[in-house]
């Protein structure tokens, strides 16, 4: 993942509005379709 995003080397439908909420919470804006329940949104979640 990376936060440094331009408009030069990334798509309007790529350029996420990720961020760090505090040292433990992370906001991470997925594909629009892409669900907690679904493979794709299980293996983004950090379980720790």
């Amino acid at each position: 993942m990376t936060l440094n995003k331009s408009e030069k080397d990334y798509s309007p439908s790529t350029m996420y509005q990720d961020y760090s909420i505090n040292e433990e919470l992370f906001h991470w804006q997925s594909q629009s379709r892409t669900t907690v329940e679904s493979l794709t949104g299980q293996r983004y979640q950090f379980k720790g």
